[in-house]
């Protein structure tokens, strides 16, 4: 529970401080902003500023809801079906006698992995839409620095997916052999 805790602040936190910088933006904006950027960071799309203001704040709402509503579910992990799940010796560790000590470990690492996934995609959302903010109160708007920022969210997400994997082999890769 702690760790849905800790991602309602996360998310709270980044969605208020996305919030702040459309309240302090918003004044500046033109009336039509550029809503939409191509790999070269030239604006391609438009939109008015108070939709631009909108969706700023409402896309991230609704995708921290569903991060969030994700990461509670995972309290129902047990109630899967063991073919739903994916792991490594999935019938020894999820034989009946093994379980619930399976299902007690793996719900608080599969709410941790969406945690450190969660947090970061909302922290990849609110740094482009303040990229886009701030790209727009130039002459011709062009989104710089989106591409570093893009491959530093990848690389951060491949090392927790590698680290979460790592974790779930070193715990359940192997079946333990019988004392003789």
């Amino acid at each position: 529970m702690a760790s849905l805790k800790s991602a309602v602040f996360i998310h709270t936190l980044l969605i208020g401080l996305l919030a702040l910088e459309v309240v302090i933006y918003y004044p500046k904006l033109p009336d039509t902003v550029a809503s939409h950027f191509g790999a070269s960071g030239q604006a391609d799309g438009w939109m008015s500023k108070q939709a631009f203001a909108a969706l700023a704040i409402v896309f991230p709402v609704a995708l921290s809801t569903l991060l969030i509503a994700v990461q509670a579910s995972t309290v129902y992990l047990d109630r899967l079906p063991a073919g739903l799940i994916n792991m490594p010796n999935k019938k020894y560790w999820l034989a009946p006698e093994r379980r619930a000590e399976t299902m007690a470990y793996m719900g608080p690492l599969v709410s941790r992995m969406m945690l450190r996934a969660g947090g970061l995609s909302m922290a990849l959302i609110v740094i482009i839409m303040g990229l886009a903010l701030h790209a727009n109160l130039q002459p011709e708007p062009r989104l710089e620095y989106a591409w570093p920022v893009v491959v530093t969210f990848l690389g951060l997400i491949l090392i927790t997916a590698v680290r979460d994997i790592v974790q779930v082999y070193r715990r359940f890769g192997r079946i333990p052999q019988p004392e003789v």
